[in-house]
Formats: structure tokens, sequence, C-alpha cells
């Protein structure tokens, strides 16, 4: 998650430095990477309340806790993947601007989001 965290804060650093106007590609890597720091959290929430262990360890009670955090968790890496996969598609669009490249990276985008 420190590597995540370094490369999207180059990434705005060089917009900064270079003076350019941020583009939707960075907007959607923000809700992606926040998507995957609440999914990251959840992961180490439960690895605390013992996933991992034998059921005899944590009890029944424990691994209705624990199914209900990975459902959690499906969830938010669900919601928390596809922005990161429009916001590298939007950025492969600003780099080769052309007509090929915009049908394909539109195409993919629809398939993304379905």
């Amino acid at each position: 998650m420190v590597l995540s965290g370094l490369s999207v804060i180059a990434r705005f650093t060089s917009r900064h430095l270079k003076k350019s106007s941020l583009a939707i590609s960075d907007w959607l890597i923000i809700g992606g990477l926040a998507g995957a720091w609440v999914m990251s959290l959840i992961i180490i929430e439960a690895a605390k309340r013992g996933l991992g262990k034998h059921v005899e360890v944590v009890g029944l009670a424990g691994v209705r806790e624990l199914l209900l955090l990975s459902y959690i968790g499906e969830i938010f890496y669900s919601i928390s993947f596809a922005p990161v996969k429009i916001s590298i598609l939007s950025f492969y669009r600003e780099i080769f601007a052309s007509r090929f490249m915009n049908i394909a990276t539109t195409g993919i985008s629809i398939f993304v989001v379905m």
C-alpha cells in the first residue's frame, strides 16, 4: 500500500511540476486507492479476529464475523478496482491519442463497468 500511495503522490507531483491540469484518470486513481486502503484495513481486521486459524480456535461466532468481513471485503474489491482499471484506460487514451485507441478504450471501459 505504501508503494501505491507513493506512486499516486509522484503522479500528482509530476502534474504539478509540469503545470498541467488534472485529468479524469488522476481523480479515478484516488478513488481506487481509497478503496484499496479500505480493503486492506478489512483484511487486517479479519486477521486480528482469527482469519487463517482453525474453526475450533475461532469459534462459530468468530467464523460468522469473518464471513461478514469477507463479504464486505469482496464488495470493496469490486468497487475499488473498477476505478483503477478505468483510470489506466483513460491514461492510455491520453498518451495514445488516436481513433483506434479511443474506440478500444471505450469498448474495454464498457466491459469493465459491466
